[in-house]
């Protein structure tokens, strides 16, 4: 695209830097959000800070969040090395947040920096090779799609793989051009690390020997099959060495035999008839057809951003659709291109490859990868977006030479675009109700957003104390949100969880303990329903009992949560004080003395039994029911409560 400046060179790369870091300062501003309970804020194994890296590198990713081995995501996640960083850090400043946000910033300067040096030595050919490859990082470094994996710390990931595979590159690079067994020694090391960072770097195997062909010239190429040999070694032992410490560390593979039937875990199912079957070969495809065409969207326009692109973001297919037939062709004809490209040795055919290369693993195509897409996911494809939206500059400045002013003025307004799109898009970022508050308008139809705005609400109304007017309201729009999130997905647990917390603040008893019942019909083994389902019954048996005066009203309750726990001793204590104010000592008297024998060393239960006996005229018992009191906790008898 740029065929001349009169910047010095060596201020280019300073120039770079200067403005990605300038373009994510503000997210220093930030908390965390998201995904960074999983891996710093309620990571058990981060939390230990050094202590905990032995664990960090000896289970799964997820095992510090968990704490118990789970399957939740076919074939299981293994990056060590991101969430090792998190513990050194957390070791030192705990859970300041701007340091972690700081570190992000840092590692993605450095490797817009490497990018750099990579795309500099692959476009040594178009005869402007610093500016060439200055126009293709600065699309790339200011794409708007980037802002996930910088300004959420969890994004690291992101970050450092991609970070430590372009040193990779770039030692192969070197080790081409040089002949350097230091450089491709280097390269196997960073490649290696790479791995360790997140399993995708595996892409860098096709990516790399691919731009070292696309740029060699014939002699160069065939000169050495010896060289070629040592570099595709170089690569492969790696990433062998990787999956066996993976398969080591957390077995399995990609994928498993088995397809998760949960929608939140496997986007590719649908109800019928109750019960969740997998998509038919036709809406499978289908489906992956409108993610590839939302990919494209999201580097060719990204003006609707979101973290959550979970289910029903995409519907369930009713077939072919005009979408769909469009996707299909467009990407036949770009695999097509990039065949050819390559071939002919163009660098707008890398980038097309360097795409198709990278994305292909985030399809849904070969294995299940949880998901429908996500931002995040074109972290290392619009690397290839911007080497062909540099390319095809460089076409028309070199055809038509008077469109050049033309050109830097839509690469500025491209660029400049993205830099306003960024700081727009940072501040949702802030937290979890600002980012989940924000986008619920572009995932209006995942039941994910729904049901994390709805938790997000509730506990804004908790902490505010939920008899204000504005925590009521707050709860109210919760509820909306949580049966949206159950209409969407309706074996979602989450959702019908949260409103039995939500009805339970706002003392609608009847339709909280109903929405634990449903819990505890999807998932029987769900012990906090059932805990909260008890503590729900116990707190209306008092607000109807002291509150409301209807001790009768809230006796219905504590039969609720005896049938559910029968041995639970302050049920039982409240039956008893119920079944007192309620005149129906003798039933009273059978719950009290239940309490005093699940709780033998609780002055009161001893008291109130006392009490009790004295109503009804046995004054031994009585009398020695206070004794026992009184025994346990001298003075007792003389108190109110």
């Amino acid at each position: 695209m740029l065929r001349s400046s009169s910047i010095p060179p060596r201020l280019l790369p300073l120039i770079l830097a200067v403005v990605i870091a300038a373009c994510y300062a503000q997210t220093l501003t930030l908390d965390f959000a998201l995904d960074d309970s999983i891996v710093i804020t309620e990571n058990v194994h981060v939390k230990k800070g050094v202590a905990g890296l032995g664990k960090i590198f000896t289970r799964d990713s997820f095992h510090g969040f968990f704490q118990r081995e789970q399957s939740y995501v076919a074939g299981g996640r293994y990056r060590p090395l991101s969430i090792a960083t998190f513990a050194l850090q957390y070791a030192v400043h705990g859970e300041k947040t701007w340091p972690y946000h700081l570190i992000n910033v840092l590692l993605y300067v450095l490797l817009c920096l490497v990018l750099y040096q990579v795309l500099r030595e692959i476009g040594r050919g178009t005869g402007a090779a610093e500016l060439w490859s200055l126009s293709a990082v600065l699309i790339y470094g200011l794409h708007p799609t980037h802002v996930e994996a910088v300004a959420n710390c969890k994004g690291r990931d992101e970050i450092l793989c991609f970070l430590l595979a372009a040193l990779a590159w770039r030692g192969a690079q070197r080790f081409w051009t040089s002949g350097s067994k230091a450089a491709l020694a280097g390269a196997s090391i960073f490649l290696l690390l790479s791995a360790l960072s997140k399993e995708h770097a595996v892409a860098m195997l096709a990516i790399i020997p691919l731009s070292i062909y696309v740029t060699s010239s014939g002699i160069k190429l065939h000169a050495s099959k010896k060289k070629w040999l040592m570099l595709t070694a170089a690569l492969i032992i790696p990433i062998v060495i990787f999956l066996v410490i993976r398969h080591l560390v957390i077995g399995g593979g990609a994928g498993q035999s088995t397809p998760v039937m949960e929608l939140m875990n496997n986007p590719m199912i649908r109800l019928s008839n109750g019960a969740y079957i997998p998509y038919t070969s036709a809406e499978r495809w289908i489906t992956i057809a409108w993610s590839q065409w939302e990919y494209l969207r999201l580097l060719l326009a990204p003006y609707q951003l979101t973290h959550d692109y979970y289910p029903r973001y995409l519907p369930v297919p009713d077939g072919w659709d005009l979408r769909a037939v469009a996707s299909v062709c467009l990407h036949i004809a770009m695999l097509v291109l990039a065949i050819v490209g390559c071939y002919k040795k163009r660098l707008w055919g890398l980038g097309l490859a360097i795409y198709f290369l990278s994305v292909i693993i985030y399809s849904n195509i070969f294995f299940s990868i949880g998901t429908l897409l996500s931002e995040r996911f074109l972290f290392v494809p619009s690397l290839g977006f911007a080497i062909i939206v540099v390319c095809i500059g460089g076409l028309f400045s070199k055809r038509w030479p008077r469109s050049r002013p033309i050109l830097f003025i839509g690469l500025a307004v491209m660029l400049l675009s993205y830099v306003i799109k960024v700081n727009q898009r940072i501040p949702a970022w802030k937290d979890n109700f600002a980012l989940f508050s924000t986008d619920i308008r572009a995932s209006s139809s995942s039941a994910k957003a729904h049901n994390s705005l709805g938790g997000v609400l509730i506990d804004r109304a908790v902490e505010m104390g939920t008899d204000l007017p504005e925590s009521q309201a707050m709860l109210r729009e919760a509820t909306t949100h949580l049966r949206e999130a159950l209409r969407i997905h309706p074996a979602y647990r989450s959702p019908a969880y949260l409103l039995g917390n939500a009805h339970c603040h706002l003392r609608e008893y009847g339709l909280s303990i109903k929405y634990y019942d449903q819990v505890r019909r999807m998932d029987p083994d769900y012990v906090q329903a059932e805990k909260n389902l008890v503590i729900c019954a116990r707190e209306a048996a008092e607000y109807y009992g002291k509150d409301q005066g209807r001790p009768a009203e809230g006796l219905t309750y504590l039969q609720q949560a005896l049938a559910v726990q029968p041995d639970d001793p302050e049920t039982i204590r409240l039956l008893g004080v119920t079944y007192g104010v309620m005149g129906q000592t003798r039933q009273a008297i059978v719950y009290m003395k239940k309490s005093t024998e699940l709780q033998p060393q609780n002055a009161y239960n001893f008291r109130n039994l006392g009490t009790a006996y004295h109503s009804i005229g046995q004054l031994d018992s009585a009398q020695a029911m206070y004794a026992r009191a009184e025994e346990l906790q001298p003075g007792i008898l003389n108190t109110k409560n």
